[in-house]
């Protein structure tokens, strides 16, 4: 017996098929998870682009960027900047031949120090300025009296001298300045040098201080060692302080 197909039949069974496919398919889509990791998000409507398409390479590269700034501020924060070499500076403005104290030298840091540059208050501390100095200025040892004495410094010479009153000596000490009075042809006082600095006053030989005026050594500028030595030899000389 031949089996006889209705259309009408054969059209709802393929409706009810429809729907229930569409049904499967939704209840797969439901348990499906819509963020999960790369390839889910590959598979998203807005990045929907494959691997290697220009938003992904966008996204390599701010994350590389990302990785490269934060290298460079761990680097930065562990690495302490250089805070230079210390120096001795002079606190305010001093006169040729001041006498330095604790209270006109301060440590400070600079970059690049000038040589010679003193290190230490105690390598100044006591000694005498060869030149007038300036606030902030930086303290070389070519700035300084040497501690011996003999040596005048740059564009001076050192010249002895005995002043005509001998308690003078007793007053002066290295690093003062002072100024080299003579007498004049018409026998009136004319001042030799006015910016003398005393370098060292040596031993009186064969008396003391009171009755013997003992060599004081004067460190004066080159253009006038000359006058000053002249005035000695004549041995009208007296010294002012200044």
């Amino acid at each position: 017996m031949a089996r006889v197909t209705t259309p009408e039949l054969t059209g709802r069974g393929a409706h009810r098929r429809d729907q229930a496919g569409r049904a499967r398919r939704q209840s797969v889509r439901r348990l499906r998870p819509r963020w999960g990791g790369l390839a889910t998000v590959a598979q998203a409507g807005s990045w929907s682009g494959r691997a290697g398409t220009r938003r992904w390479r966008t996204v390599r590269r701010l994350l590389a960027l990302s990785l490269v700034a934060a290298a460079g501020w761990s680097a930065a924060a562990q690495t302490p900047a250089d805070p230079g070499s210390a120096v001795l500076t002079v606190v305010h403005d001093l006169s040729l031949g001041a006498l330095l104290t604790t209270a006109d030298l301060v440590i400070s840091r600079v970059d690049k120090p000038p040589d010679g540059a003193l290190t230490a208050v105690g390598d100044a501390v006591g000694r005498s300025l060869s030149a007038p100095t300036r606030r902030g200025e930086i303290l070389t040892d070519l700035r300084l009296v040497p501690a011996e004495g003999p040596d005048a410094g740059p564009g001076r010479q050192t010249v002895a001298v005995r002043p005509a009153d001998p308690a003078l000596a007793q007053v002066l000490h290295p690093g003062m300045t002072v100024a080299v009075v003579g007498l004049s042809a018409t026998g009136t006082a004319v001042v030799i040098s006015a910016q003398a600095v005393v370098l060292a006053v040596l031993p009186a030989m064969g008396g003391s201080f009171a009755t013997v005026s003992p060599p004081i050594l004067l460190g004066v500028p080159d253009s006038e060692a000359d006058q000053v030595t002249a005035a000695t030899l004549a041995g009208d000389i007296a010294l002012r302080i200044s």
